[in-house]
């Protein structure tokens, strides 16, 4: 039957197959890179939202997470409008809704800037205007007064645990609700018995991208039976559509020595955003960029390709979401 990986024709719609190199790069000017008109947009929509962190920063009314610094947040702010990729969940287990709020920043610098300044001066906020008619976040006053995660910057724990804790209670998973009656829902940096309180279901995800406000909202995820080539390819025609991406892995894929490797039991435990398209040529998968940890990082970090068999058995789907 031959190499069931090798490149065949029609086998992949989006042409992911190529002995051309020329052909693969002319991929990166796909519809997932902004139109100069889009970029123009953008760049406004960021100088306005520079605007609104500067005057909150001019502000000496103490806010609702006491423990936390205004000039530090806005400073924070500023730095992740600027560059979205420097959102960081750090220690806590909060990437999947990092993987939404990086797409959120980019596409929506204003309504980001506007939700942590919201949530530091009244402890309330609203996320977007989508599906679910911009979702209220108001933290519990746990988590207002939690200490800060090892680690973690203060614009990130106010916004990325807010929002977490705000969407768990619509999306978190049974055992969630089981540990939950016994310990509370609330959030903070004390994640709980297996980091029960952070755990992020698709659900979550899916559910963050609607509220932000992104449409057809695309699940195509399992957690504990790895997807195929076909997955793949379904993620990087959303991503060229230009969809937001974000990829369900084991944590395995992003460490060069445990790439080939599987543990004792499969299963999905990381969120990471998908940057680029990956693309296939015969039986491996060349070098590509993702989101996570607060940096694009590189797959695999050193060399220039893995195998196709490698990706796979690490990869358990995606959430997909369109802005425009």
């Amino acid at each position: 039957m031959g190499n069931p990986f090798a490149p065949q024709i029609g086998k992949f719609s989006s042409n992911d197959s190529f002995d051309d190199l020329d052909e693969l790069d002319k991929l990166s000017a796909g519809k997932s890179i902004l139109t100069p008109t889009q970029r123009a947009a953008r760049e406004d929509d960021a100088k306005w939202a520079l605007k609104l962190i500067n005057d909150f920063a001019a502000e000496t009314t103490t806010g609702a997470f006491p423990s936390l610094d205004r000039g530090e947040v806005a400073k924070q702010l500023k730095i992740r409008v600027a560059d979205p990729t420097r959102i960081n969940q750090s220690n806590t287990w909060l990437c999947g809704v990092t993987s939404v709020m990086r797409a959120w920043a980019q596409d929506s610098p204003i309504d980001y800037a506007w939700l942590g300044i919201q949530l530091f001066n009244l402890g309330r906020g609203r996320l977007g205007k989508g599906q679910m008619l911009g979702q209220i976040v108001t933290p519990s006053a746990d988590l207002r007064r939690s200490s800060l995660p090892h680690g973690m910057e203060e614009a990130d724990w106010i916004v990325l645990a807010s929002v977490h804790e705000a969407l768990t209670l619509k999306f978190g998973s049974v055992f969630q609700d089981a540990l939950g009656k016994l310990g509370g829902r609330n959030y903070t940096s004390d994640e709980g018995f297996q980091h029960y309180r952070a755990w992020q279901t698709a659900e979550e995800v899916a559910g963050a991208y609607k509220a932000t406000g992104y449409r057809n909202v695309v699940d195509n995820t399992t957690y504990t039976s790895n997807k195929g080539i076909k997955d793949l390819e379904k993620a990087n025609e959303y991503l060229r559509a230009g969809y937001r991406v974000s990829l369900l892995i084991n944590m395995r894929l992003l460490q060069d020595e445990k790439i080939g490797g599987q543990s004792m039991i499969a299963h999905s435990d990381h969120w990471i955003g998908m940057l680029e398209p990956i693309n296939v040529m015969g039986d491996f998968i060349w070098a590509f960029n993702v989101f996570t940890w607060g940096k694009k990082r590189r797959v695999p970090e050193k060399g220039d390709k893995i195998k196709v068999t490698d990706f796979i058995n690490q990869f358990y789907g995606f959430v997909a979401a369109r802005m425009y």
